[in-house]
């Protein structure tokens, strides 16, 4: 006999949280759910609770789904987390989420059988592991939206190799890869090292508000879209 899985939903939105417990009744024999209604809620949840898999909204009141994604990963790995949104989700943002540590991108509205067939799927199939790069990931996602100056030495280990990332007030201003590559070239290739080591250094702010470079986000999108066309 299958053993239940343990799904947690995060939303804001408690009537359709209402509408999903009810849905998931039915399906009580192979999964039992759990619901909060913001990270804190959420968290709280996974430290008393074994949670295989979180389903949770990108946006929440007051919060980002992602940055939740983002400290569940790092902090429970072996959790599967979907993110969904009521919003359209262009193709590029949905290889972004995925690459950043999501399971699995839904649209929303979604009832409780199509969570359920993806659920399936993650226990159907043979377990599988993120990306090596995620970790690296999480801290690029968490530099675009913060005013640091950060210099990034990122190192490969088993390459003997090192590249160099700097980010300024979330613009990803300089990039280097050992091979002479810079800007995104070097860093969709600094993402595929294997268990990369990372120091970080703090860099003095920039002496004026004029920043040349790209938009961080942007440039873990573009990277992101050459590592997904095999263009490194």
């Amino acid at each position: 006999m299958k053993s239940r899985k343990n799904i947690l939903i995060v939303d804001k939105d408690s009537v359709f949280l209402h509408a999903l417990k009810k849905d998931l009744a039915a399906y009580a024999d192979s999964y039992q759910a759990a619901f909060a209604m913001h990270s804190a809620q959420a968290m709280t949840i996974i430290k008393k609770f074994v949670v295989h898999l979180m389903v949770v909204n990108i946006k929440l009141s007051g919060e980002s789904g992602i940055n939740l994604l983002f400290q569940v990963r790092r902090t429970y790995p072996h959790i599967r987390v979907v993110l969904y949104t009521d919003v359209e989700i262009h193709e590029e943002y949905k290889r972004t989420l995925l690459y950043g540590g999501a399971s699995a991108v839904l649209q929303k509205p979604f009832h409780a059988a199509d969570l359920v067939k993806i659920a399936d799927k993650f226990w159907e199939s043979k377990p599988s592991t993120l990306p090596d790069f995620v970790k690296l990931m999480d801290v690029l996602q968490m530099l675009t939206s913060e005013a640091n100056s950060v210099c990034l030495e990122v190192t490969a280990p088993a390459l003997r190799q090192a590249g160099i990332i700097t980010v300024q007030n979330g613009y990803l201003v300089t990039a280097i890869a050992p091979d002479g590559r810079t800007g995104v070239d070097a860093l969709a290739q600094i993402l595929t090292w294997k268990d990369p080591t990372i120091m970080a250094s703090k860099l003095p702010p920039p002496v004026d508000d004029q920043i040349t470079g790209v938009p961080l986000n942007q440039a873990i999108l573009q990277a992101t879209i050459r590592l997904d066309e095999g263009n490194t």
